[in-house]
């Protein structure tokens, strides 16, 4: 009898705390992802992820390298994937960073697998039916001890059946400015979206809110030279805003990454490092430019001839344009970029090896070819134009379609969405992938 009702209480007890029971009592950022088999199988549902992960095998391909990792050291994708099909938590503190999957009776066997795949700069440990992982060994400890809280409001969301995920950060400093953010991601039959909230904490914080804020007409859409699948517009007060945001996230490094990791993916002499920089430069001049701008890209393109190109025929880089709101002489941007200033069918222009910049009518354009040569189609943007509003601060459109069709051969309607909106009060970020 007394085991009977040991056992209820251990039930009851994994049943209020569950994974929530490794929130350290310090943290910047959570997010909470709950019953992911469930959701991923209905996310399947979606186009985009169908086609990924079945069309185009990308699910069996994955599987496959994970049983042959996994076999070496006693273990299988099968217990793998019974343990990520529960819940998953991710915490951070400044650069740490943990996560904690389960509850799974296959944790404690694949304790080995993972320390020995992921190697020294990792620490894993298992409690009860969990496995976590972290990149700090004192905050896999502070994980362990638990102790921190999450506002009831936010695991509430779970409430809703179509709610995969929860993210939460009590502070989120961004130079003298704190924020805190509330979002959920939901699945639907047909689309995967998401909605983030930023609130202010701080005077400076709502200073920054109000900086946002465009009070200026935006047409750079009109641009005879923007087209391609993949658009980003921004209208906000000053590009001081976006110069704010990039330091306070250390956005430098993330896009170094990035960039570094794209130019495996891509054809010999695409000098993805030459993109890296550009926005980084650009917030040094933050004073003389608005905070507009447009920017479009072709991948399609890309994509096709990887396909169909011969062997030894070079493989065309993506169609880049952009065009950024600044009064700013072409001298005085290139003490800045380090460029050359060249001059091609009476063009004038700054050469940074594979980006090409031209400063005219208080715009800067910027091309991934030379611009007397520089060529582009609409493509998507007629598309993308239909959900803009212009007092959006921040959008972004991918249309899938056209880069499916060529991976694929097959027709479907798939885009990925972002729109925002910003009073003094709160900034909201809404996006879905259908």
């Amino acid at each position: 009898m007394k085991k009977l009702l040991f056992f209820f209480f251990i039930v009851l007890v994994a049943s209020l705390y569950g994974i929530t029971q490794f929130v350290p009592i310090d943290y910047e950022q959570i997010f909470i992802a709950k019953d992911n088999a469930t959701h991923y199988s209905l996310a399947k549902n979606t186009q985009l992820v169908d086609i990924l992960a079945n069309s185009l095998g990308i699910e069996p391909m994955i599987q496959g390298f994970l049983a042959s990792s996994l076999v070496q050291y006693g273990a299988t994708a099968e217990q793998l994937t019974d343990l990520i099909s529960k819940d998953v938590m991710i915490v951070t503190k400044k650069d740490n960073i943990a996560i904690i999957v389960g509850p799974s009776s296959n944790a404690l066997k694949l304790l080995k697998a993972v320390t020995e795949i992921l190697g020294a700069n990792f620490q894993a440990a298992v409690s009860g039916s969990y496995l976590l992982i972290s990149t700090d060994k004192e905050f896999l400890e502070q994980c362990l001890k638990g102790g921190g809280t999450i506002p009831e409001e936010i695991l509430e969301k779970f409430s809703d059946s179509s709610v995969w995920a929860v993210l939460f950060s009590p502070r989120i400093s961004m130079q003298d400015s704190v924020f805190s953010l509330k979002g959920t991601i939901k699945v639907f039959s047909d689309k995967i979206s998401g909605e983030y909230s930023i609130y202010p904490e701080n005077d400076k914080a709502r200073d920054l809110l109000k900086g946002m804020k465009s009070t200026k007409e935006f047409n750079m859409y009109t641009d005879p030279n923007l087209g391609g699948e993949i658009f980003i517009f921004a209208n906000v007060g000053n590009f001081s805003v976006l110069s704010k945001l990039y330091q306070s996230l250390n956005l430098s490094s993330t896009y170094s990454n990035l960039f570094s990791n794209m130019e495996t993916f891509l054809p010999d002499g695409t000098k993805t490092e030459n993109l890296e920089g550009q926005f980084e430069e650009l917030t040094e001049l933050s004073d003389k430019l608005t905070g507009q701008f447009a920017l479009s890209l072709k991948i399609s393109n890309m994509i096709e001839a990887f396909l169909f190109s011969e062997e030894d025929q070079q493989i065309p880089n993506p169609v880049l344009y952009a065009v950024v709101g600044g009064k700013i002489s072409i001298e005085e941007l290139n003490q800045t970029t380090n460029g050359q200033i060249k001059v091609d069918s009476g063009i004038r222009y700054i050469d940074l090896e594979g980006i090409y910049i031209t400063s005219e009518s208080d715009r800067l354009k910027v091309y991934s070819t030379m611009p007397a040569q520089f060529k582009n189609e609409k493509g998507s943007l007629e598309k993308a134009l239909s959900f803009y509003k212009s007092d959006m601060p921040f959008f972004i459109f991918v249309d899938f379609s056209p880069i499916l069709e060529k991976l694929t051969g097959i027709t479907v309607d798939s885009i990925l969405l972002l729109t925002s909106s910003v009073n003094d009060k709160i900034f909201t970020v809404n996006w879905y992938l259908k």
